[in-house]
């Protein structure tokens, strides 16, 4: 039997990649919603607000609201709308994963 493993076509580690993010979201879209959990913005979102915006793009940050839920995913829908995002960018724990991947496919 194959095993197949699908991951990511980029995984980026190292100090200082999250203040290189925008370089790496540049080719994929111009305006991007990031849903972040409040821990990882809490020492994060300026270093992602500069990096995008070094990078020439926008981003419009929504913090995380704890569930993943229909509600959640259509507050945050509303919130990507508003401000004419065409990404998804999620940092922090799986229900963020979650959530943000749930938003990406609508």
């Amino acid at each position: 039997m194959d095993r197949i493993i699908q991951s990511p076509g980029k995984y980026i580690q190292g100090a200082g990649a999250i203040k290189r993010l925008g370089d790496y979201l540049k080719p994929l879209a111009e305006r991007w919603l990031v849903v972040g959990d409040k821990f990882v913005l809490g020492f994060a979102e300026e270093m992602l607000r500069k990096s995008l915006a070094d990078a020439g793009l926008a981003a419009e940050i929504a913090p995380f609201g704890g569930e993943c839920s229909h509600n959640e995913i259509n507050r945050l829908r509303d919130i990507a709308g508003n401000a004419k995002c065409t990404a998804v960018l999620g940092i922090g724990g799986g229900k963020t994963l979650d959530t943000a991947k749930a938003l990406a496919t609508l």
